[in-house]
C-alpha cells in the first residue's frame, strides 16, 4: 500500500515511455509537486486539528496531515499518514484525505454522500480509486482513501518560472506521448484502461459524469496504472431512495 513520497515528472514514466529525456526534463516538478510548497504553510492551520511535533493531526482521528494537494471551493486533498495507538506516525504508508465543506452547503454534502456511496460500492474494484471510510468534524466530511499515486493531469504540465512569475506548460511527458512512437502506445493503452474502467461503471448503470485529467489517476509503481477518481458528480439509475439520498428530495438540478 505504500507509495512514493513525490513523484517527478519523468522518473516514473521514464521505463514506460522508453525514450531517453533530456536534462531539463529531469527538473520538471509536476504541478503536484509545486502546489505544496505554496499552499501547505496557509492550509496547515485548519480548525479541527491539532499541532504535534510540527505536523497537523486532526482531532479525535488518527491521521496526520503532511502535504497539501489541492484547495478550492469544496475544500482540500491531502496527503496523509496513519498514527498507531501509541501515538507513533507510521510514514511508510500514505493516504489521500478529502475533506470537504458541508457546513450551510446541502450541494457539497451531497457530493460527500455521491463519493461514500459509490467508494463503499466500488472499493474492490480494480479500476477505482479505492475508498477506505469517513469521518466528520464539527463542519466537515473527510474522505480517507488510498494513496494510488498522481493525477494524470499533474503529469501532463509543468511550472517553470519567469522573472517570479509561475508558468504552467506541458510537460516532458506529454510532449513524448503526443510526439514520439513510445508515447503513442504508452497513450493507447493509458485509454484502453479508461475505457475499460468507464465501460464498468456503466454495466452497473453508474454515469461518472466528470471525467477529467484531474480525475484519473495513475500509478506507476510497477506499471502505469490507471484508476479513475472522484464520483461527486457520479449518477446511477437505481431505485428511488438511492436518488434521493444522493441529491436530495428535488432530485438533479437542471445543471446537473
Amino acid at each position: 500500500l505504500g507509495q512514493k513520497k513525490t513523484y517527478h515528472n519523468d522518473e516514473s514514466w521514464s521505463n514506460m515511455l522508453q525514450s531517453p529525456m533530456s536534462s531539463s526534463a529531469m527538473i520538471e516538478t509536476s504541478v503536484y509537486y509545486e502546489f505544496n510548497k505554496s499552499s501547505h504553510q496557509s492550509l496547515v492551520k485548519l480548525k479541527d486539528t491539532q499541532q504535534q511535533h510540527g505536523t497537523s493531526c486532526i482531532k479525535n482521528q488518527s491521521y496526520c496531515l503532511d502535504k497539501n494537494i489541492f484547495h478550492g471551493g469544496h475544500g482540500e486533498i491531502w496527503r496523509a499518514h496513519k498514527i498507531n495507538r501509541l501515538g507513533i506516525v507510521n510514514h511508510d504508508v500514505s493516504y489521500i484525505l478529502k475533506r470537504m465543506h458541508v457546513k450551510n452547503r446541502d450541494d457539497i454534502l451531497h457530493c460527500a454522500h455521491r463519493e461514500i456511496y459509490f467508494g463503499n460500492m466500488l472499493a474492490d474494484r480494480p479500476n477505482f480509486a479505492r475508498f477506505i471510510t469517513h469521518f466528520t468534524t464539527e463542519d466537515d466530511y473527510w474522505l480517507v482513501f488510498h494513496d494510488e499515486g498522481i493525477s494524470l493531469q499533474s503529469l501532463m504540465y509543468a511550472i517553470t518560472y519567469n522573472d517570479g512569475n509561475a508558468l504552467l506548460q506541458p510537460s516532458t511527458i506529454w510532449k513524448n506521448l503526443r510526439t514520439t512512437k513510445a508515447g503513442e502506445t504508452s497513450l493507447k493503452g493509458l485509454m484502453h484502461q479508461l475505457i475499460i474502467g468507464i465501460a464498468e461503471l456503466h454495466k452497473e448503470k453508474i454515469i461518472h459524469r466528470d471525467v477529467k485529467p484531474s480525475n484519473i489517476i495513475l500509478n506507476t509503481e510497477i506499471a502505469p496504472k490507471l484508476l479513475v477518481a472522484d464520483f461527486s458528480s457520479g449518477l446511477q439509475n437505481s431505485a428511488y431512495f438511492e436518488s434521493q439520498l444522493l441529491y436530495g428530495l428535488r432530485g438533479p438540478t437542471t445543471d446537473e
